[in-house]
């Protein structure tokens, strides 16, 4: 893992505030933990409040991430939208 390679990320409820580190994978490093899945968007901030949306107890699984050599999808919406994308795959604890 990149000692200096993060992504810090707050979340605000009505109840509290939060903040997560959301460390970056070294190449070959995401085979010790269990992919949660990947996300396409303009942004690291856009690709996490898609896992937010889209992956149940994500806020409190999500530990590492990486950037996506799987661009099929993310091809498509750059062709659609002419907007650059990113697609990033985010990772959990093997438990």
């Amino acid at each position: 893992m990149k000692k200096e390679g993060f992504e810090s990320v707050t979340l605000t409820t009505k109840e509290k505030t939060e903040e997560k580190i959301i460390y970056l994978l070294d190449d070959g490093e995401e085979k010790y933990y269990k992919l949660l899945g990947r996300a396409s968007g303009i942004n690291f901030n856009h690709c996490f409040t898609l896992g937010m949306k889209h992956k149940e107890n994500f806020w409190n699984s999500v530990f590492a991430h990486k950037i996506s050599t799987n661009r099929e999808q993310t091809d498509m919406i750059e062709q659609t939208t002419g907007e650059k994308y990113i697609a990033i795959e985010f990772y959990e604890l093997n438990s």
